[in-house]
């Protein structure tokens, strides 16, 4: 296995993306083993990447690494952001019900509001 890029990998479109996330990743703390382009390229193949998709960190306190990455479209991207909206909202609402003595909102809990 290389330990350096690859020109081949030019000749393809996932090469040139998987090669460019690489080059961005490691000018941020990231996990040893990604020094190497052939393990980052081997473990995101095995992870889905696609052309639509970016590099994404799933805890942003520690660093890039095969256990801390996903990839994500930027619809998936929207999708998480919405959920993420909608989840404030509703508890924000719960808590004024609960305080009210209403019950929560359907098909939602008070959880620790």
């Amino acid at each position: 296995m290389k330990s350096t890029y690859d020109p081949m990998i030019r000749k393809t479109p996932v090469g040139k993306h998987l090669y460019y996330h690489w080059k961005m990743m490691r000018k941020k703390p990231h996990t040893q083993e990604w020094d190497l382009f052939p393990n980052f390229y081997e473990w995101a193949v095995n992870r889905g990447c696609n052309p639509d998709a970016r590099l994404l960190l799933i805890d942003t306190t520690l660093p890039y690494s095969p256990d801390n990455c996903e990839w994500k479209t930027k619809e998936e991207e929207e999708e998480a952001a919405n959920a993420e909206l909608v989840a404030a909202w509703n508890a924000a609402v719960n808590r004024i019900r609960k305080h009210y003595g209403m019950p929560p909102l359907e098909g939602t809990s008070y959880g620790d509001n």
